[in-house]
């Protein structure tokens, strides 16, 4: 086998194993349209040295040396951005591959079609004539400097839109950071206990920034309250709101005395300075010792849950609410329940009940409650713990999707 038959292959095969390096880093695929296709140019470019140098390795350079330098320039440049372009996606991969194979395995047979009259030349460059050695010294300084020529311009693309993309990258960053750090923020340093109430929450984080928040206040010796949200939507954006929900409870607090009187006040606040298209939904509780009772509202967010001790049973506490911030003037309801020693609140954010194992079932409600009977008799830190690591071991391998928060109360005397 001729040695340019071995070059032209082994070109090929190079062109293979660069393309399955590239599958591994595939940052090109969270690229937007226009820098994809600015990426696949800057890989057209350095990719077709490939032809230049195919065309080098020949013993002499005939008179038609240009046919096989053009095409094979373009079918290495235009392999390589195909890649690019079709996000490596082997549907499309394996056409083009083909094709690419064909062109270059039928290359020599072409060139004898195209050309079957040839000026003979010895393959010995010791028996080419002195004009002759010029014309094969032009012919590869030619052909060397193409090669220069787009490595370089190739290489300064590639740089160009890499440098971009990280620079929006550390950006994206910096702002990612910045959400986590006013989410951490919101979030109590540690849990609520006085002689009669016991409460604590935790919170696992998806990769980005979600909306959780909660909180809990002692209003009096004989009162508190637990508060519970979900902005919509992910990023920077939820970590506002959930800074600004949280600024209007506490505003709210001293002059609501209802829960169905925070919720109205809230929406009003929430819907003039949110997006239309963000909303929050939330759970709210006020709970007084001395009447030994629960005031409660949840507005668009999944029903609180209340372990009965005397029962041995658990029970959801829901009331009809519309979702806070979606429209200005909305009528909110609560409603209220008997509390007695040992019973506990549940309050939690639909990320523990959509959490979804390897099979994509759900965690849902039923297996919340049954947890929630299970871990009633432990302190409510461990029940808040236990029923995070219950979602994780649950979940498995499957990363959770949005934020899974939860919050328990319980009733010590």
């Amino acid at each position: 086998m001729s040695s340019a038959k071995l070059s032209l292959r082994g070109h090929f095969l190079f062109s293979l194993i660069m393309a399955a390096k590239q599958e591994r880093f595939n940052i090109w695929k969270q690229l937007k349209p226009p820098e994809l296709r600015r990426l696949a140019f800057a890989v057209l470019l350095i990719f077709a040295i490939m032809g230049p140098i195919q065309v080098l390795m020949l013993p002499t350079l005939k008179a038609n040396f240009w046919f096989r330098w053009i095409l094979v320039t373009f079918i290495s440049g235009g392999f390589a951005a195909a890649i690019i372009l079709t996000r490596s996606r082997i549907s499309r991969i394996i056409p083009i591959t083909l094709l690419v194979t064909i062109t270059l395995f039928a290359l020599p047979t072409l060139e004898k079609t195209l050309f079957p009259i040839e000026i003979s030349v010895d393959d010995q460059d010791s028996l080419l004539s002195t004009k002759q050695l010029e014309q094969q010294k032009i012919r590869r300084m030619l052909v060397g400097m193409s090669g220069i020529v787009l490595l370089a311009f190739g290489y300064t693309m590639f740089i160009f839109v890499i440098g971009r993309e990280g620079k929006k990258r550390v950006r994206l960053e910096t702002e990612l950071n910045i959400a986590q750090n006013i989410q951490r923020s919101l979030l109590p340093s540690s849990g609520l206990k006085n002689n009669w109430l016991e409460a604590s929450g935790l919170m696992t984080p998806t990769k980005e920034v979600g909306g959780d928040y909660f909180d809990f206040f002692s209003l009096s010796e004989d009162e508190v309250a637990a508060v519970i949200a979900d902005v919509s939507g992910h990023g920077t954006g939820t970590g506002i709101i959930s800074a600004m929900t949280k600024s209007a409870i506490i505003a709210q607090l001293e002059h609501a005395s209802s829960p169905k009187e925070l919720l109205q006040n809230l929406n009003k606040t929430l819907y003039q300075v949110t997006n239309k298209k963000m909303f929050v939904t939330c759970a709210y509780v006020l709970i007084n010792a001395q009447k030994k009772e629960v005031k409660y509202a949840t507005a668009g967010h999944p029903p609180i849950l209340i372990y009965r001790k005397s029962k041995n049973r658990v029970e959801e506490l829901k009331t009809n609410n519309l979702g806070l911030g979606l429209k200005e003037s909305v009528h909110f309801n609560d409603a209220t329940v008997e509390l007695e020693e040992e019973d506990v609140l549940l309050l939690y954010t639909d990320g523990i009940i959509e959490a979804m194992n390897p099979s994509l079932v759900e965690f849902e409600v039923e297996r919340l409650k049954d947890l929630l009977e299970k871990k009633s008799d432990s302190s409510s830190q461990v029940i808040c713990q236990e029923i995070l690591d219950t979602v994780r071991t649950f979940s498995g391998t499957v990363e959770l999707k949005d934020d899974a928060t939860i919050m328990s109360i319980k009733i010590t005397s």
